[in-house]
């Protein structure tokens, strides 16, 4: 509820809720990623990356540049997505 500053972006309240699926296959770095979104979706990964921390781990999970991984059809408290859509240029 806008209750810190917005980062560099305009972005307000990104961290410490909870761990978030992301759309990318838990790949080495070394994994080309796809032209037009840098999506990285190797053929043979189970695992799904998530990011930014939760509620319950410290502060120092709390980056978007932390990344872990789990499997799809994990659920848990701490772990959520969030909604987004594609930016347009105008």
């Amino acid at each position: 509820m806008d209750t810190y500053p917005p980062n560099r972006l305009g972005i307000y309240d990104m961290h410490g809720n909870v761990w978030e699926w992301c759309r990318d296959a838990y790949a080495p770095y070394t994994t080309a990623p796809r032209a037009g979104d840098g999506l990285r979706e190797p053929r043979d990964a189970e695992a799904r990356v998530i990011r930014g921390g939760s509620y319950d781990y410290g502060a120092r999970f709390g980056r978007s540049a932390d990344r872990y991984w789990d499997r799809p059809e994990l659920t848990y408290r701490a772990l959520g997505c969030r909604p987004a859509r594609a930016l347009r240029r105008e």
